[in-house]
């Protein structure tokens, strides 16, 4: 079990008071430093802390006083940036808890364990298994944020919840399209995931700018376009020189790359084909 508890007394009516008031209020974002002491009233309980302890002290609303522990400041030396996070992060109109328990890329991307408030039960549950790298809720879309930096990029990933269960939804790609005029910047193809995990919507975005379709102007002469990925699938269309693609998807077969784009013909309108361009 990961919390060490001790039973104390039996839920009081001021705490469900005290609950149903949380929960209506619909609580704002909090951050507290571990380089402070910490000794805070929240919707799940009293939470407290001592700069320099390994664990935090959670007074549940049914009476059980839990430790909650935070394995790696035993051995790293960086409780000045590491922080407590509290936030409706799974969309159920309670708060719920982020624990710090590792980091990397200097400091860059911190990777934390999701304690989720059982507003029934009146305790925060055992943390899911997977691990959030720099989360953050956003109500509007609603889902979980876990932008991390790998590399030279920014991997703008995301959880969406199920069944009250954290599942990727966002993941991203990072790929080097070839072939086209210009310096070739990589691009994200990005893909949207159901809760079985079936891809439900295909992009291809800017990895500098996430969010921003990709564009590309085409190189070569001619470029003929495909019904399908395939070089048996050709039309009599194409693009010349010169001309601006959208990229929609990318299927690499072997040494070969396959695009999917779309063009705005003046003639034919909104044109959705395949490309294979030769470098």
């Amino acid at each position: 079990m990961f919390y060490k508890s001790s039973k104390g007394s039996n839920v009081l009516a001021a705490a469900w008071v005290w609950a149903a008031v949380a929960a209506a209020a619909a609580a704002e974002p909090k951050e507290f430093p571990l380089a402070k002491p910490i000794s805070v009233r929240l919707p799940f309980g009293q939470l407290s802390y001592q700069p320099g302890d390994k664990q935090l002290s959670l007074a549940s609303l049914d009476g059980a006083i839990a430790s909650i522990p935070i394995p790696f400041l035993a051995g790293a030396n960086v409780a000045g940036q590491a922080r407590i996070l509290v936030d409706d992060f799974d969309f159920d109109g309670s708060p719920d808890l982020m624990v710090p328990i590792s980091m990397g890329y200097g400091g860059v991307n911190w990777f934390y364990q999701l304690h989720r408030f059982d507003a029934a039960a009146l305790r925060l549950r055992e943390p899911d298994r997977e691990e959030f790298c720099n989360p953050a809720a956003e109500p509007g879309e609603h889902i979980l944020a876990v932008p991390c930096k790998s590399g030279p990029a920014w991997y703008a990933n995301a959880y969406k919840f199920a069944a009250g269960r954290p599942y990727p939804y966002r993941s991203n790609e990072l790929v080097e399209v070839r072939g086209f005029a210009g310096a070739d910047a990589p691009v994200f193809l990005q893909r949207e995931l159901d809760p079985a995990g079936r891809v439900v919507e295909v992009k291809v975005v800017e990895a500098g700018e996430p969010g921003k379709p990709a564009v590309r102007k085409i190189a070569q002469a001619r470029v003929y376009l495909h019904d399908a990925a395939s070089d048996g699938a050709r039309t009599a269309a194409y693009v010349v020189k010169d001309d601006v693609v959208e990229l929609l998807d990318i299927v690499n077969q072997g040494e070969q790359q396959w695009l999917k784009v779309a063009y705005s013909s003046a003639r034919a309108g909104r044109l959705v084909k395949w490309i294979r361009l030769e470098e």
